[in-house]
């Protein structure tokens, strides 16, 4: 391994143009994480250092707010342990059974939004994880078994509902919200981290594999870290061949590649660093030893890389047709 970290090193030296905004192909997974988990705030609303917060040059007691939502996910934990499988979910006999997602959702729709922002940021990306993932399974159900005519998707795919992630409308916090907006707004957009696309499961077979317990704020590092490392060691989401220089990943970095950008770039330089620089500098950390020293042996000639984005399965993520795809 110390030989392995030593090769990148060498490799890093003669890319000046990767290091100066910030892309350290030797970065290690740990810095990373830590990273994101400094961004993790307290949980008192408005408290500061000195006891208090300041509002238009006065400072206030801090307040705080009694917790009444379940931060363990009980209900929810308990929907995912019955109905998903090795990450594939059973839409079939979860049609029968909703009374306990439909319970899950109502804790959902009456989270007070004073409650909610006493939240730490983990506890509130862990929220926002786990309504999203519920109220796509929602969806799903509501409109199973699909059977869809538009010919680019398959015929069982999310995809076939018609307007998608738009379509309908929720209750979180006591108002009207969609998928989108809790993807790209609520999670994308305020509290970002470039691990919740392994995280934000979207109903299909290439999207990240559903686990069987909630997201939870006091472990919610770990879980992004295991979410990002098994999706990037599925041979259906990278494919590295040193001999042929062939790299190739999940389509989801050609949708959101400066999500995956290294942050705090010292300046802008140009040419800017290309996709594969920015994929590579994200992905190595996650990768098993044996991914990895391909990856090292495929960026040692960048001029020769074959870099491309596999094809995306849009199938949807059905024990019932598990197998077919195997």
């Amino acid at each position: 391994m110390m030989e392995l970290a030593s090769s990148w090193r060498g490799l890093v030296s003669k890319s000046t143009r990767v290091l100066s905004v910030g892309i350290v192909l030797t970065a290690l997974a740990t810095e990373s994480s830590a990273a994101w988990a400094a961004q993790d705030t307290t949980a008192v609303v408005g408290a500061d250092t000195a006891g208090g917060a300041k509002v238009d040059g006065k400072r206030h007691r801090a307040v705080r707010v009694k917790r009444r939502f379940d931060q363990t996910y009980k209900l929810w934990n308990s929907e995912l342990d019955r109905y998903v499988v090795d990450g594939n979910v059973n839409y079939g006999l979860w049609q029968k059974h909703q009374d306990g997602l439909k319970r899950f959702l109502k804790q959902v729709e009456a989270l007070s939004e004073s409650e909610y922002e006493s939240f730490s940021r983990h506890e509130k990306l862990a929220f926002w994880l786990n309504v999203y993932n519920a109220l796509i399974v929602k969806t799903v159900l509501d409109h199973y078994p699909i059977s869809g005519k538009i010919a680019q998707y398959p015929k069982d795919s999310f995809r076939q509902i018609p307007n998608d992630w738009e379509a309908e409308k929720f209750k979180v916090m006591g108002k009207d919200i969609n998928l989108y907006q809790i993807e790209h707004e609520k999670i994308r957009r305020d509290l970002s981290d470039p691990r919740t696309h392994f995280a934000v499961v979207c109903a299909s077979r290439s999207c990240g594999k559903l686990f069987s317990n909630p997201y939870l704020g006091k472990e919610l590092d770990k879980q992004l870290n295991e979410a990002a490392q098994r999706f990037l060691n599925d041979s259906k989401n990278l494919e590295l061949d040193p001999e042929n220089g062939i790299f190739r990943v999940s389509k989801i970095f050609s949708w959101f590649t400066l999500d995956f950008a290294a942050h705090g770039a010292a300046k802008p330089v140009f040419p800017p660093p290309g996709d594969e620089e920015i994929v590579a500098a994200f992905i190595r950390p996650y990768l098993r030893e044996a991914e990895q020293k391909k990856l090292f042996l495929i960026l040692k000639n960048l001029k020769q890389i074959n870099f491309d984005y596999l094809p995306y399965d849009w199938s949807l993520n059905d024990t019932a047709t598990a197998r077919l795809q195997q």
